[in-house]
């Protein structure tokens, strides 16, 4: 877990130096409701402290949806996505997703390559991010943690 906050916390920090002083982001993200993976509270009360210690203008309101079963967790949440970015409709800042559906994402996605500094898209494993986060050139996705 610290390992998945201490990456999310450098890819926020990133967006405030690209986007200016204050920051507020709207995140959507998933995980089976047994599961400690994505405990939003947590989450936002450890980057709130985080970047109040590091005089960061940055709030995050992460928004986990639970499900059951496995199965659906995927078939779901990757409708609700696609369908929010089909519409364009963007109530999200950013999307924890699936690598596996990162063709169908991406056409709406930014490419990141042009908003994170290259020294830091260079500490990931490059051979994860050319396979699963990369389409066309365009880099449209980070990883946080891997499942194993």
């Amino acid at each position: 877990m610290k390992n998945f906050i201490f990456k999310f916390f450098i890819i926020l920090f990133h967006f405030t130096i690209r986007f200016g002083s204050a920051v507020d982001l709207k995140l959507l993200s998933y995980t089976l409701s047994h599961s400690e993976v994505y405990n939003e509270t947590r989450i936002e009360k450890e980057f709130s402290e985080y970047a109040a210690k590091n005089n960061l203008n940055i709030t995050i309101d992460l928004e986990v949806i639970k499900y059951e079963k496995p199965s659906d967790s995927y078939s779901y949440f990757k409708s609700l996505v696609e369908s929010l970015l089909n519409k364009n409709n963007f109530p999200y800042d950013m999307y924890f997703y699936d690598s596996k559906y990162t063709d169908i994402y991406s056409p709406h996605l930014l490419n990141l390559k042009h908003n994170i500094p290259e020294e830091y898209i260079e500490k990931f494993d490059p051979r994860i991010i050319r396979e699963a986060y990369s389409i066309e050139d365009e880099l449209v996705g980070l990883v946080l943690f891997i499942n194993i």
